[in-house]
């Protein structure tokens, strides 16, 4: 899988509603392990604090990447 569809899923997990209430100053992305095609990847959204979510996708069995936004 390219990177930028791991960058694309996460960013996938907001609303145009949230682009304009959370001013994103920064966005960290690290890649874990590698997917391949027909891989299903679940991506999980975490709220940490009023600056800072985590995002996370991951298949069953490893994680594949991680972001972190914040403003």
């Amino acid at each position: 899988v390219n990177n930028v569809a791991y960058a694309r899923m996460a960013l996938n997990t907001f609303t145009p509603d949230d682009f304009n209430k959370f001013d994103f100053k920064s966005f960290e992305i690290k890649f874990i392990n590698q997917a391949f095609y027909g891989c299903q990847i679940k991506v999980y959204k975490k709220q940490i604090d009023e600056n800072t979510i985590y995002i996370l996708g991951k298949t069953d069995e490893k994680q594949i990447f991680s972001v972190i936004l914040s403003k």
